[in-house]
């Protein structure tokens, strides 16, 4: 199905059809329209009334969402019923260094998120908790959420991750961290994300692949395995 661009610039009485891209306004100066990605189960469209849970995807550095739209994500989301939901962030190099670009949603790319989430809801769907997924600049961004709202997160694959970030208090969230064999700067910021995790008694699952700094499809299957094993806890 191609992809529909539904932005409300153009038409605020759109509703959402199974697949297509959205957007909403930012104050970030090179995200003032942020579009994203979304891709809505059959059982979903067929019964608003059932509170989903959302897979956020994430994309490496000015990715887009798009990229996504791919199998493995969109058979789980059919199976699980879950909204499949990725930004579409463009890289807002001038605030990197002062920790304010889009890898710090505390900052505004948080709440773009939860904006993107409110659309849902105004198109009369219920959601439930989410579960994050990312890649280099796409695992900061993960990491860092799931740190500022854990009470909105259930669990977190993040691979690759270019940033240093220590859990700084326990939270429930369950994490799959993972990073390439070859990925020499990001094997210190996923080390160091682990062991301070374990060390405040964080669910944290760890994995190695042998790659460099790219997502292969291992790290896709053994993150949806490892979504489907939390699906199964939470439902016994």
């Amino acid at each position: 199905m191609p992809f529909l661009f539904l932005s409300k610039l153009f038409n605020n009485n759109t509703s959402y059809v199974k697949e297509g891209m959205d957007s909403v306004e930012t104050d970030n100066y090179a995200n003032k329209i942020l579009g994203f990605y979304y891709y809505i189960p059959d059982k979903l469209l067929q019964h608003k009334e059932k509170a989903a849970h959302i897979l956020v995807c994430i994309p490496g550095l000015g990715g887009n969402g798009r990229q996504f739209a791919r199998k493995e994500f969109k058979e789980f989301c059919e199976k699980h019923c879950f909204i499949l939901l990725a930004p579409c962030f463009n890289f807002d190099k001038e605030y990197l260094q002062e920790g304010k670009s889009y890898q710090y949603p505390a900052v505004w790319s948080g709440n773009a998120l939860l904006s993107m989430i409110t659309n849902f809801h105004q198109q009369g769907y219920k959601t439930d908790k989410l579960f994050l997924f990312g890649f280099s600049a796409g695992a900061q961004f993960s990491l860092r959420f799931s740190l500022w709202q854990p009470s909105l997160c259930l669990a977190c694959a993040a691979h690759g991750s270019g940033g240093k970030i220590v859990p700084y208090k326990s939270n429930a969230v369950k994490y799959f961290i993972s990073v390439g064999q070859k990925d020499e700067p990001r094997i210190d910021n996923a080390s160091i994300f682990v062991q301070q995790g374990l060390n405040l008694n964080m669910h944290i699952e760890f994995k190695t692949y042998d790659c460099g700094h790219r997502l292969i499809k291992d790290q896709v299957d053994d993150s949806i395995s490892f979504f489907e094993n939390i699906i199964q806890q939470i439902s016994s």
